[in-house]
């Protein structure tokens, strides 16, 4: 086909039978020196949210960009001299700024020149041939991500509240979500409320000081890894280093400059967030682990008893699995496994709580959610993962099913009863023959 004669584009756009908006769409632009063969990862990344939109030649590039609003570029480099034509194209465009989105290069070439060449067009990763769309779904995830990050949670422990709200504004200046207690005594009062990041602590003051404060917090295990920083005016070394040694991690001197401040309160706070979060996630997925899944579940039980709202929770399973692992071995399981939590990431919001329990097997809770409407958002999350086209060692290709159970929260449920009535359904499903999802009886 010669270039005058080519489609300058084509679209693979994600849908459902009812119109239904897949959760983080994003849109996409596939440049493909050579476009045979390469429409079927477009296919596939339907399945995960992302439509594309395919420019057969970099030539139509600049026109592409113009027309579309993409979160990301994709080009496939060949081993004939289109590969160098596309680069200079690239690097044309990006030094002319009229690339504002991340580049990702895919290529069978693999030498520092044809890197280098990436580097210069801009590209935000590289990825060597065999490509499968979990790789390509992996990547750009991580280029296109938006994350909003939480403000840091910090309480302000100090008798003098003067001091106490200048250090609260300086902070909140910063953007981090504060709280004062002028009374020492009721710490212990706010701490369960607040979950503070780190805590600001003065040493002098009345009933109980700063260091006495520290030790008692450090005695509850609930408490004993959050940042305690002492402020204060103290500027003795041996009293500083006392303080310390009864469980503080720093200490600040007053007066301070308010962008030291906001450093050291922010880097201590990032990094208990980092290893707060590390314990929590599953080291796999960075989904939501055993344990910390069912705290959620316990929490989320006791406020929907408070506040007489839905919620339901989601038990399930991969189908097989031991067979895929078996077949194709664990590196290849281990990716169906990162394939499906991933899926489960997009697909859902931010306030559902999705969490490995072991192996294969996933828990989901849906807070406001009935049994109804999760039933809905399942189904689909259900086709889809059974559509994907997994690769194996050579050309193998498969596809992988999942079970599913679906049980919603009714009066009388414990945290420990929902959790069953979701893993009998599961069982059931299974039973039945898999690749199915059933909804749990009602206790009534």
């Amino acid at each position: 086909m010669t270039p005058s004669s080519r489609p300058k584009s084509s679209r693979y756009k994600s849908s459902r039978p009812n119109g239904e908006a897949l959760h983080s769409k994003k849109i996409i632009i596939v440049s493909q020196c050579v476009a045979e063969g390469n429409n079927d990862i477009c296919v596939e990344l339907q399945h995960f949210g992302y439509d594309c939109v395919v420019v057969a030649h970099p030539n139509d590039l600049a026109e592409a960009l113009q027309k579309e609003t993409v979160d990301a570029l994709v080009c496939g480099l060949a081993f004939n001299g289109e590969s160098e034509t596309a680069l200079k194209i690239l690097t044309e465009l990006n030094n002319a700024h009229k690339i504002h989105m991340p580049l990702v290069v895919f290529t069978s070439i693999d030498s520092a020149e044809m890197r280098l060449g990436a580097v210069r067009a801009g590209a935000a990763d590289y990825l060597v041939k065999p490509v499968d769309a979990a790789d390509l779904v992996r990547v750009l995830d991580n280029v296109t991500q938006r994350t909003v990050s939480e403000p840091f949670r910090i309480l302000i422990v100090d008798d003098d509240a003067t001091l106490a709200m200048h250090t609260q504004l300086i902070l909140q200046g910063a953007g981090m979500e504060t709280v004062i207690v002028t009374d020492p005594m009721k710490i212990f009062e706010v701490l369960d409320d607040v979950s503070p990041e780190l805590i600001l602590l003065d040493i002098y003051m009345p009933e109980a000081n700063g260091k006495d404060i520290a030790a008692i917090i450090r005695q509850k295990e609930e408490y004993a890894g959050i940042p305690i920083v002492f402020l204060s005016s103290e500027s003795d070394k041996d009293e500083q280093l006392s303080a310390l040694k009864l469980g503080g991690d720093d200490f600040l001197t007053k007066p301070i400059r308010p962008s030291h401040l906001i450093s050291s309160v922010s880097i201590r706070a990032a990094r208990f967030r980092e290893l707060r979060t590390f314990m929590a996630r599953d080291s796999m997925t960075g989904l939501y682990n055993h344990s910390t899944t069912k705290q959620f579940l316990v929490s989320e039980i006791s406020r929907v008893q408070r506040s007489d709202e839905e919620m339901s929770l989601v038990s399930i399973d991969i189908d097989f699995f031991k067979l895929v692992n078996d077949t194709h071995g664990h590196a290849v399981g281990d990716r169906v496994i990162k394939v499906l939590a991933r899926l489960l990431r997009q697909r859902l919001r931010g306030a559902d709580i999705v969490g490995r329990m072991g192996g294969e097997e996933f828990s989901v809770i849906l807070p406001q959610t009935s049994a109804e409407k999760a039933l809905g958002v399942f189904q689909n999350i259900h086709d889809d993962f059974g559509n994907i086209v997994f690769h194996g060692e050579g050309e193998t290709q498969f596809s992988v099913t999942i079970s599913l159970g679906i049980a919603a929260y009714e009066k009388g449920h414990s945290a420990v009863s929902l959790s069953d009535s979701a893993d009998k359904a599961l069982y059931e499903a299974k039973h039945n023959g898999r690749n199915q999802i059933v909804m749990a009886q009602t206790l009534s």
